[in-house]
């Protein structure tokens, strides 16, 4: 997924439309995919529960930012 929305942002960056486009990014729930050994949704580890947020808005969304604070997608 990171090698894709670096191909987004730099073809952005090369249609001269980065200063003018909000980049989103999420999913509902994750799917463990095999960590710890599980599949599908049944526990709340990591793998299920701690989707991607991602946000790019330009001018306001600092470079190389992180926030730190747990979210909520509801």
């Amino acid at each position: 997924m990171d090698n894709d929305i670096g191909k987004i942002l730099q073809t952005l960056k090369e249609l001269d439309l980065e200063r003018e486009t909000i980049v989103l990014y999420t999913s509902d729930h994750g799917e463990m995919l095999g960590e710890d050994g599980l599949w599908q949704k049944f526990v709340f580890y990591e793998g299920l529960s701690g989707v991607p947020l991602l946000f790019l808005v330009p001018g306001i969304t600092p470079q190389n930012s992180r926030c730190k604070i747990p979210m909520s997608l509801v």
